[in-house]
């Protein structure tokens, strides 16, 4: 097959094409010391602070239309953003006159040490281009995943606010300085949307280090996916990077051996199936939201909004929250709640298998993967008339934060039939089906008696084995897990 060794995306509407080790190296490092662009900060190196944030773009990737979204630049790779339009801080201005957010933040007083501000800017101006209401709260959830440590966060607000109103005074005149309008010409769109037909392919045979070979592939097919997973079984699968993007920035991982799926097609895909949601391995889980949305899986959509940044959300994929296998993870209790399952590449056969998610999970980061193996889908049943579910989190803040304990709960509305899945508990994400089983209505019961909840509630302490941590106590767990669990059996409405 005929391959690329380079990846290529414009950067403030400059076509770039980059090779060798810059591939394997961050976003944001490549934003500062290759290009020199010097406005995006890096402060916390973990996604955390939203001080990198970038606005990205896919172009010919998946079949949604080019829109610009913010992600944080520090856990990104080189390599990942073939295919992309890029735009930093300083391309959202002109030599002419500040944009919207820039001007506001100035006349706000919204900045003071500095080193936050380039990211709230980017930040708001992606919430200003997504042409919706904008309000305090809009302001503050597109600020979630940016921190300030100067300014008390009142006058950045009201920044956001004022540029609404700038926004809102003249919309034509701002729609035509959007980034869409500047920086994706058709011209570069044909460019990109060629480049990504074609696989990349690049290996280095010896590293600045001397640390010896290196390679970084990217197939287009789900056929020469399998190929490179057979003949590198052991290399490191790259969805989004959201988690491998951090351990590499502590010097816990280093990130040599790279088969990126960005550039297959198929999996962008979310489709509604007789068994429920079909949601390709590169679906962001802001993708996955407004998929909730449409079907009107409000109580799915809802959990999604308190799972880490906007940023991070904008980039991470579902796939990689599940493959993850944290025990704390947020999407694998909802999943397994809701009886999903997961579709897997065998790397061995070459063959596709359906696998249930409570059959995935095999120990603490261990998962039903083998070397070389590909997790492509996961299907998620969508609630239906009579049916409820409820996910509740407990961590130390509301806001991108890790959890404590979380719960799901799905339940048919005559408490007929209950699945209950947990996090924070076990070593691994834990679905409670001896609960279930306690809970099984008899011949003409309506409701669980008293005696069957505390029966229910004993079991739960038998089976849960949590651990203490730097987020909280076994005995704490404990005491979360059985509180949360109540809460949410009070709470489903009677048929």
């Amino acid at each position: 097959m005929k391959t690329r060794d380079w990846v290529t995306f414009t950067l403030n509407g400059v076509v770039k094409e980059v090779r060798g080790e810059w591939i394997f190296k961050t976003l944001s490092d490549y934003l500062r010391y290759e290009r020199r662009l010097t406005g995006t900060k890096v402060v916390c190196a973990e996604g955390d602070c939203g001080a990198c944030t970038v606005l990205r773009s896919p172009v010919g990737l998946g079949s949604a239309k080019p829109r610009f979204e913010a992600i944080n630049s520090c856990i990104a790779l080189v390599g990942q953003m073939d295919g992309s339009a890029l735009v930093t801080i300083e391309g959202l201005g002109t030599l002419d006159r500040m944009n919207p957010v820039q001007e506001s933040m100035m006349k706000s007083h919204g900045s003071q040490c500095g080193y936050c501000t380039p990211g709230f800017v980017v930040a708001m101006t992606w919430m200003l281009e997504k042409g919706k209401l904008v309000d305090e709260r809009a302001v503050k959830n597109h600020t979630t995943g940016n921190l300030c440590r100067c300014t008390g966060y009142q006058p950045i607000v009201e920044a956001g606010l004022q540029a609404g109103k700038l926004r809102d005074q003249d919309p034509k005149a701002f729609e035509s300085q959007t980034t869409l309008k500047r920086y994706l010409p058709g011209t570069q769109k044909k460019e990109l949307e060629k480049a990504v037909k074609k696989p990349v392919q690049i290996v280095l045979k010896e590293d600045p280090l001397g640390l010896g070979l290196r390679y970084f592939y990217a197939p287009t097919t789900l056929k020469e996916l399998a190929w490179v997973r057979k003949k590198y079984p052991n290399s490191t699968i790259l969805g989004a990077s959201t988690d491998l993007g951090v351990v590499f920035n502590k010097g816990k991982r280093d990130l040599r051996h790279l088969v990126s799926l960005h550039l297959i097609q198929e999996l962008y895909a979310v489709k509604k199936t007789p068994k429920g949601l079909a949601v390709g391995a590169r679906v962001t889980l802001s993708d996955l939201r407004r998929a909730f949305e449409k079907e009107g899986a409000n109580a799915l959509a809802q959990s999604l909004d308190l799972f880490a940044s906007p940023q991070i959300k904008n980039s991470a994929t579902l796939s990689g929250n599940i493959a993850n296998a944290s025990p704390i993870g947020d999407t694998p209790p909802v999943l397994l709640a809701m009886g999903a399952d997961v579709l897997v590449l065998r790397s061995k056969t070459g063959k596709q298998e359906w696998i249930p998610l409570d059959r995935f999970f095999l120990g603490y980061r261990k998962t039903a993967l083998k070397p070389g193996d590909v997790l492509l889908k996961t299907r998620i049943p969508l609630p239906k008339k009579g049916e409820y579910f409820q996910f509740f989190k407990n961590s130390q803040r509301k806001d991108l934060d890790i959890s404590c304990v979380s719960c799901a709960v799905w339940s048919k509305a005559d408490r007929s039939a209950v699945r209950i899945a947990f996090g924070g508990v076990a070593a691994t994400p834990y679905r409670a089906k001896a609960i279930e089983k306690e809970l099984a209505l008899k011949k003409g019961q309506k409701t669980w008696s008293l005696p069957q909840l505390q029966s229910a509630m004993k079991t739960l302490q038998d089976q849960i084995q949590p651990v203490t941590d730097l987020r909280g106590s076994t005995a704490y767990r404990r005491i979360l897990a059985e509180g949360i669990l109540r809460k949410i059996l009070n709470e489903i409405p009677t048929s």
